[in-house]
């Protein structure tokens, strides 16, 4: 018997793998960056952790899905191994949506605060506290947008995603 595994996946699905994972990997490491730097600086807010909570569990889904990818691409299967990796897989994708969603709860209620006290900031108001407390929770500034241009990209990539299918499923025999 050959011992040697074969490669047998075509260009087009190694395009496909890089043209999804490829756009992730700046991504990462700038979210990765915005939320450790302004962690100090922002000890109320979630935002900052979120986003480096957020990037880990992107990057370790992404790892397993080229070494599941890359598995597959190899004809020496190894059900074991490829059963561990989709478990995996589906354990730190269960944590990323679980994740992003209270990211998308402490974005989108910072900013509503946000928008509501800059709105209302002419009016006197008693209570002042309670507009700092809600300031220093949003951690207004870089962290707040970007953590906005964070829970927006998944929209936006699921739109990609679709656009390469259609591109992959056109170009088929």
């Amino acid at each position: 018997s050959d011992h040697k595994s074969r490669f047998y996946c075509s260009g087009l699905c190694w395009c496909a793998l890089l043209t999804l994972f490829l756009p992730a990997v700046p991504l990462v490491f700038l979210t990765f960056q915005v939320g450790l730097s302004n962690l100090p600086f922002c000890h109320l807010s979630w935002l900052p952790a979120w986003l480096i909570g957020t990037e880990s569990s992107i990057l370790s889904f992404s790892a397993l899905c080229v070494v599941f990818c890359v598995k597959f691409c190899i004809k020496k299967h190894n059900n074991k191994l490829e059963i561990c990796i989709a478990w995996l897989m589906t354990i730190v994708l269960i944590f990323g949506l679980v994740w992003y969603l209270f990211g998308c709860y402490w974005t989108w209620t910072s900013l509503s605060d946000v928008l509501y006290i800059n709105r209302d900031r002419s009016v006197r108001y008693e209570d002042e506290v309670w507009f700092n407390e809600a300031l220093e929770e949003a951690c207004v500034g870089p962290v707040l947008w970007f953590s906005l241009f964070v829970t927006i990209v998944p929209f936006l990539y699921v739109v990609l995603i679709l656009c390469l299918a259609c591109v992959i499923s056109n170009c088929s025999p």
